[in-house]
């Protein structure tokens, strides 16, 4: 290791003992997360494994919808928040000062899954497809997974909202809706009760800043050694959960409610070894085609720099030391 990253990962560590039970009373935050789904798994595995706590912190995590996550965020209510990207940026259009930290799932999770009658792409023209609500993260999807299958979201198509992804494929089963965009293991219970996967965009891998965490740079200014403990915290997690699949599978299974085994193991494989990045960066690419799916809506996606939404510093501190590598040493 060169003297420069020693130096640096010294500083690293030293920073986060500030904020470490053995320095001074864990630390009480607030983070929001918008459903129990297989793609919030890393933050609540964490915690479960008491990693939030041996870096100094006390982690409270709340489930709401993702939209009210994002209000609860922008209102200050929460200080930290799982939010998709296009959540995150509707508000950064606006003048927030909203940043993402790292990057959850860096590209587009869903499987576009239809009725057994929709044989190709046009077969969903004038049917009925369903997100959980109007500006989430299932709706980013759809309306992407539509454009990609050459059809207009708006004109093609009737967008319902429906809610979480146990409802909407619900709806799908029971014919209330044509399609809808859904992630594994779900998937295999839809194709278990005749349901068809139109496309797969996640085995695709587009660049899509789907989920990330983001907080505040007014939050930043109050609290940066808090900060920068849950980002590491959040890289010793993905650290042990690629490492320890035993320990994680029971957690994925207690997330998800779901009892099959072969579904856990499903869900294991996609999110934790291929999803999860070692380096959870966030996704400058990404995040640009966030900023182009949202450019026909809002003119303002067209100038403004998707690179002013991200805040790396802290990733870039424990790539730079040298922290990360070792881990996997």
């Amino acid at each position: 290791m060169k003297r420069s990253q020693m130096i640096l990962l010294f500083v690293v560590t030293l920073v986060v003992a500030r904020v470490s039970p053995a320095a001074e009373k864990l630390v009480k935050i607030r983070v929001g997360y918008g459903t129990p789904a297989a793609t919030q798994v890393a933050p609540r595995a964490i915690k479960d494994f008491k990693i939030f706590e041996r870096n100094g912190l006390d982690a409270e995590f709340l489930l709401a919808g993702s939209t009210l996550v994002a209000q609860a965020f922008l209102a200050g209510e929460i200080p930290l928040a799982l939010m998709t990207g296009g959540l995150a940026a509707a508000p950064y259009l606006q003048g927030s000062d909203i940043v993402m930290l790292a990057g959850v799932v860096n590209t587009i999770p869903y499987h576009f899954m239809v009725r057994p009658n929709i044989e190709k792409p046009s077969d969903l023209r004038g049917k009925v497809v369903g997100v959980s609500r109007i500006g989430s993260g299932s709706d980013r999807g759809l309306r992407f997974s539509l454009v990609k299958l050459g059809l207009n979201p708006d004109r093609d198509t009737t967008i319902l909202q429906v809610g979480g992804e146990s409802e909407r494929l619900a709806a799908l089963l029971s014919g209330r809706i044509d399609g809808t965009v859904i992630t594994p293991p779900l998937t295999s219970k839809a194709r278990g009760a005749g349901m068809k996967t139109l496309a797969d965009l996640g085995e695709q891998g587009i660049a899509y800043q789907h989920t990330g965490i983001v907080t505040s740079k007014e939050f930043i200014r109050r609290s940066e050694p808090v900060v920068r403990a849950f980002v590491k915290a959040f890289v010793d997690g993905i650290h042990y959960m690629k490492t320890h699949k035993s320990e994680t599978l029971p957690v994925i299974r207690k997330l998800l409610r779901e009892d099959d085994p072969t579904l856990v193991e499903e869900a294991y494989e996609v999110y934790v070894v291929r999803y999860l990045e070692k380096k959870p960066y966030p996704n400058l690419e990404g995040m640009k085609a966030v900023f182009d799916e949202l450019a026909s809506r809002n003119p303002k996606a067209k100038t403004m720099d998707p690179a002013g939404l991200l805040d790396t510093r802290f990733i870039k501190e424990l790539d730079a030391s040298g922290y990360i590598d070792s881990l996997y040493k």
